[in-house]
């Protein structure tokens, strides 16, 4: 037993364990073990969640469980153990982990999952995480488009939904059909215990139908874990002479032209904006704002520009360019590397499209 800011975990008050997704088999019976909490390394691969910092989600279920202390009903974690050494990956309940681990508690309760032989695991460790994130108590409040991508991402590599997939008997390709869609959906992971309605089912298989450009995670970090990564960043710390500002970049429309009159009051000072967002979900989302911010950004400038030079009579192309030039000739935009694959802050040209 452990003894900590939320109350004493005790492994023989958890209830008994559920079914195992199938695939994996409990060791022990799903007993609940109390394992080293630096042994669990969380699996995010077929996490259901788009985000790798989840800070919205963080500070929800960390709120809960300060408010009403820990509490027992919840299922623990559940992981497989990690051949040839003490480790075990986490399939679920890895956001209670992170918090746990954050406030001191040495070990953290855990049902131990094995493979069992002819499944392929990457099946299901996709089933028993998907299932997880929406139906455990506590559970993540996932989106539409969060589940859709997910679920993309395992079509797109080629990967049945679930065990027993249908494929095609001549070529053996997985057939992702509305049947299967249907049974993913309401049998295997629950999808209809979290939406009842059936609006989501429509859009979560239209979403799936049309895809996405990228399976990448995005970051969801505290704003103040933002600003002080870019204070310490070679390009914010402002030793390069740019006056530099951090921007919600979440709605364009009303926040971006009031950034613009400082570029036309003071063309020569050098203004570098790096933006971030709150809001976004998937990686899609957070390249599209990028480009709603510069577009916006771009066609109030252009209308300035346009509306300042008619006085001089016909207004040119090259001359509303050449302005338009100058306005932007001190100004740097750049997006905060929200996306797991960008190593570093991502340079967005204002005179070209982004996505």
């Amino acid at each position: 037993m452990s003894k900590h800011f939320f109350g004493v975990l005790n492994a023989q008050k958890f209830p008994k364990a559920p079914d195992c997704k199938e695939g994996y088999e409990w060791i022990d019976g799903g007993e609940v073990k109390m394992i080293p909490i630096e042994n669990w390394e969380s699996d995010y691969e077929c996490d259901a969640n788009t985000k790798i910092d989840d800070h919205t989600n963080y500070e929800r279920v960390e709120s809960n469980l300060q408010a009403t202390g820990f509490d027992h009903s919840f299922e623990p974690g559940h992981a497989v153990p990690i051949p040839g050494t003490d480790n075990v990956s986490g399939k679920s309940a890895r956001t209670r982990h992170d918090i746990l681990s954050n406030n001191g508690y040495k070990y953290y309760p855990t049902r131990l999952m094995t493979p069992v032989e002819g499944y392929d695991e990457r099946v299901s460790s996709f089933s028993e995480a998907m299932s997880a994130d929406l139906q455990h108590k506590p559970h993540r409040e996932l989106s539409m488009k969060q589940i859709a991508l997910q679920m993309w991402a395992q079509k797109n590599k080629g990967i049945s939904w679930y065990h027993g997939q249908p494929s095609n008997p001549v070529t053996g390709e997985i057939i992702y059909g509305d049947d299967e869609f249907d049974h993913a959906y309401d049998v295997e992971f629950g999808i209809n215990q979290v939406f009842w309605h059936k609006v989501p089912r429509g859009t979560i298989r239209n979403l799936v139908n049309k895809g996405f450009s990228t399976a990448v995670k995005i970051n969801d970090k505290d704003e103040r874990v933002i600003k002080q990564e870019i204070k310490d960043h070679e390009l914010g710390n402002g030793n390069d002479g740019y006056k530099v500002s951090l921007i919600c970049m979440d709605d364009a429309g009303a926040n971006a032209p009031a950034k613009l009159w400082s570029l036309f009051m003071n063309p020569k000072s050098k203004v570098r904006h790096i933006l971030f967002t709150k809001k976004a979900e998937t990686a899609d989302e957070v390249k599209v704002m990028r480009e709603t911010w510069r577009k916006t950004l771009y066609n109030y400038a252009n209308r300035v520009v346009e509306f300042s030079l008619q006085s001089f009579g016909e207004v040119g192309a090259m001359a509303v360019e050449q302005r338009l030039q100058e306005v932007f000739a001190n100004f740097e935009l750049y997006g905060y590397n929200h996306l797991e694959d960008e190593k570093n802050y991502v340079k967005i040209d204002m005179f070209r499209e982004y996505v």
